[in-house]
């Protein structure tokens, strides 16, 4: 008998300023915030065709993000997962502040205090896992 399970790749896109992160597959957990030592700061792509007022109004918005903010996970099936770190500002999924493991889905939206991400979320080959054999992709 087969089980299939849909591996997706997923992505953290803030269309504003084109800012992308993509989650790799064999990651266990990756920290989020303002340091630069967080496996994704937050603000470091993107933005350099913004003026002046744009650019002031950028860093009011990431000095909201805390120096480390949040951890977002995937497991080996795929799902993603998101908390909080005990961050100042929070950290919202679809509007609500979360702290526990939240799931995410694509299209959801993530804010980082008032910075924000939408969740992108991209089928890939699915996978048949037999019981004792390895998986194969089709």
């Amino acid at each position: 008998m087969f089980v299939v399970i849909k591996n997706m790749t997923w992505k953290l896109y803030n269309e504003r300023i084109g800012e992308e992160y993509k989650i790799p597959e064999s990651v266990q957990t990756l920290s989020i915030g303002r340091c630069s030592d967080n496996d994704i700061v937050v603000g470091s792509n993107g933005g350099s065709d913004l003026g002046l007022e744009e650019l002031s109004i950028r860093k009011k918005i990431l000095r909201s993000v805390s120096k480390y903010h949040a951890e977002i996970s995937q497991d080996n099936q795929g799902i993603l997962k998101i908390r909080d770190c005990e961050s100042t500002n929070g950290t919202c999924v679809n509007g609500k502040r979360i702290s526990d493991w939240t799931v995410l889905g694509s299209g959801d939206n993530i804010f980082f205090g008032l910075y924000s991400f939408k969740v992108r979320g991209e089928q890939n080959d699915e996978t048949k896992v037999n019981g004792l054999e390895e998986s194969v992709k089709q």
